[in-house]
């Protein structure tokens, strides 16, 4: 699975290389485009979720899998967020939105640490379960 993730991410301006299911207890790819109103108004609840759960210590890795069909929507969409993403054009962002069908936006997708899914409804437990998402999350891996 992690061949299908890769390990180099856009880290705000510079492609980083790591392993996000190997130094994170918990890996969501958030399938997002900025001219979605539904992903405008998610954005930012999620951004305050990340930041809560990565107060004390890093525990909650992000990838931004983008919907956006020009750069320049992709960068300032990506500008705002404190998370990782896939590059513009990456060919991974395909690979993974056919792997796990994904077809609206936006989609919090959580992955086990072997890659597999935990669950496909990430976005509804960070809006119904806030912070208590995350431990539910946790009891399923």
């Amino acid at each position: 699975m992690e061949a299908e993730i890769g390990l180099k991410f856009l880290s705000k301006n510079e492609i980083i290389e790591t392993s996000v299911l190997k130094t994170n207890k918990i890996v969501a790819l958030y399938f997002s485009a900025s001219w979605s109103p539904y992903c405008q108004a998610f954005t930012p609840i999620l951004i305050d979720f990340y930041n809560e759960i990565n107060a004390e210590e890093k525990q909650l890795e992000v990838i931004l899998i983008s919907r956006d069909l020009k750069k320049e929507d992709f960068e300032d969409y990506y500008a705002k967020m404190p998370w990782l993403a896939l590059p513009f054009e990456d060919t991974r962002m395909i690979t993974l939105v056919e792997k796990y069908g994904m077809k609206g936006f936006p989609n919090l997708l959580i992955l086990k640490k072997d890659g597999e899914i935990a669950t496909k409804n990430g976005k509804q437990d960070v809006i119904n379960d806030d912070i208590a998402a995350f431990e539910k999350w946790l009891g399923m891996l």
